[in-house]
């Protein structure tokens, strides 16, 4: 599914589809507190456990204080992330998101609830036949010099567990931890299509009209969502 705004529902159809950099994610949460905006984006965490690890405080470099903790984490990221292009989009699970009734799948109440709370003040799209949708996009990358690729958020609890990627995984493959955010983004559901390019800032891209690929569903449909089984799976296939 795709969430727009409403001024620019018009130009996405035409086929204009816009990426903005993990920066702009990174200062919006900076901004206006924890919501779209996460200021931890395509960082490593470390999971500091109480049990077995301690942390220290030097004032003056000689002397070190201990410091009692409960919980904590730490967070590193390399500086040439915060340029990474990237697109968002809602991934609905069929396990996770639906009821099935025996016939078909109907979306669970607080799911619609939670998509609507974050996303309210959007135009509802869902996106049809997504490896098509998704190879438009993997193709104006590779037009372009540069590679993409599409994956569903997993979502952790930094202060209870350690990071899906170790250190060394981090540091080869580091664009990948855009795949993973903190547990109070979860409602968000995201599937993300990241770039393998830095950008200044975030543009728009052109795909060629997307109206076959974009069905519109109002507040209403997206409350009484249902599909049949084979369809919600084939969805979740395209991205095994």
């Amino acid at each position: 599914m795709k969430f727009i705004e409403k001024q620019w529902v018009d130009s996405t159809l035409k086929g204009n589809l816009f990426f903005n950099i993990a920066k702009y994610y990174i200062e919006l949460e900076k901004i206006n507190g924890k919501g779209i905006g996460d200021s931890k984006e395509g960082s490593f965490s470390k999971y500091i456990n109480p049990k077995n690890e301690q942390m220290y405080i030097s004032l003056d470099e000689k002397k070190w204080h201990e410091i009692p903790f409960e919980k904590a984490c730490s967070h590193t990221r390399m500086e040439h992330l915060d340029n990474t292009p990237m697109c968002c989009f809602v991934f609905l699970s069929h396990k996770k998101d639906f009821v099935y009734d025996g016939e078909m799948y109907v979306l669970k109440e607080n799911v619609a609830d939670e998509l609507l709370e974050e996303f309210g003040n959007h135009e509802v799209f869902i996106v049809a036949k997504p490896k098509e949708f998704f190879n438009k996009i993997h193709s104006y990358a590779n037009d372009n010099g540069f590679k993409s690729f599409e994956g569903v958020v997993q979502y952790y609890d930094p202060m209870k567990e350690d990071f899906p990627m170790t250190l060394s995984e981090y540091r080869i493959k580091p664009l990948k931890a855009f795949l993973y955010k903190r547990t109070e983004f979860k409602n968000q559901r995201e599937v993300r299509v990241v770039f393998n390019t830095s950008w200044g800032k975030g543009r728009t891209i052109y795909l060629g009209n997307l109206e076959g690929h974009l069905s519109k569903l109002s507040k209403e449909e997206l409350i009484g969502m249902n599909s049949e089984k084979e369809v919600i799976e084939d969805f979740i296939k395209s991205y095994s």
